[in-house]
């Protein structure tokens, strides 16, 4: 098989691991010696403290992906430091295992309590701690991979909520020309007063009441229900209102009416404005 044609490996087509940050915690510089150099050729980057005092001011400067404490430490133990870097504002979670030579069920509830997510008996096995390592790594890129998806969602409500209020607003302008279409909304003639009220039960809708006069003993009034709802309902009104206002040449009813074409016929239209 020629090198044109050969399968990609895993390592060809795979992204670089992301290089973790650890934290090691630990008042023994010989402990710290020996685990530092197992972390580093398991591929991680290594900051060092000998107390969680100095550990908490590396946190202050610095954002530490895992952290790796002994329990017994002068002037604050690590289940006191790990309490208090769970109080620490970070922009990521830290994934926190404490080294101990007491398993107890006791001491593990304290250890939990205080918000260590791993724990690893001394004297560490190397393999062992770089598994604990591993999962700890995956526990992160979990959550990082949640709060990218979060924040992609944010960002697309936060669009939809922009599309939205220009939608509203556009059809608050809608509803403000749909009523400027009823262009008189009361009269008089003789003893007869009129009053119309257009009121769509959304912004808008395919409704649209009037009257006009037809002679001087005759007037004519007209409700429109087009047939379906919002934005199309209202164009196809709009449009027929122009039929049934302005001048007789314009107002299909009133031409009728003085043709004598309808003179005592009711007719009823239905006007569909779907297909």
């Amino acid at each position: 098989m020629t090198a044109a044609n050969r399968p990609s490996s895993m390592s060809d087509t795979a992204p670089p691991k992301q290089k973790r940050l650890v934290l090691l915690v630990d008042d023994s510089a010989a402990q710290r010696s020996l685990l530092a150099r197992l972390l580093k050729r398991g591929g991680y980057d290594v900051i060092e403290a000998a107390n969680g005092v100095e550990a908490l001011q590396l946190c202050e400067r610095l954002v530490p992906d895992l952290v790796l404490s002994d329990w017994v430490m002068p002037e604050m133990t690590g289940l006191q430091f790990c309490a208090a870097f769970r109080q620490l504002s970070r922009p990521n979670y830290g994934y926190f295992v404490l080294l101990t030579s007491n398993a107890d069920a006791h001491a593990i509830t304290e250890g939990l309590q205080a918000g260590a997510d791993d724990f690893l008996t001394k004297p560490v096995a190397p393999q062992e701690l770089l598994a604990r390592l591993a999962a700890g790594e995956r526990i992160l890129r979990i959550e990082e991979e949640l709060r990218a998806s979060n924040t992609q969602l944010r960002l697309a409500l936060s669009q939809l909520s922009e599309t939205q209020a220009a939608m509203e607003r556009d059809l608050r302008e809608a509803r403000k020309l749909q009523q400027g279409l009823v262009r008189e909304r009361s009269g008089r003639f003789g003893q007869i007063e009129i009053s119309l009220l257009l009121r769509p039960a959304g912004h808008i809708g395919g409704d649209l009441v009037g009257f006009f006069p037809i002679g001087d003993d005759r007037l004519g009034l007209y409700a429109l229900d087009v047939s379906g709802h919002g934005v199309t309902a209202a164009l196809l009104t709009a449009q027929l209102s122009v039929h049934l206002s302005g001048s007789s040449d314009q107002n299909i009813a009133l031409r009728g009416a003085l043709g004598g074409a309808a003179r005592g016929v009711r007719r009823r239209w239905r006007i569909s404005s779907t297909p």
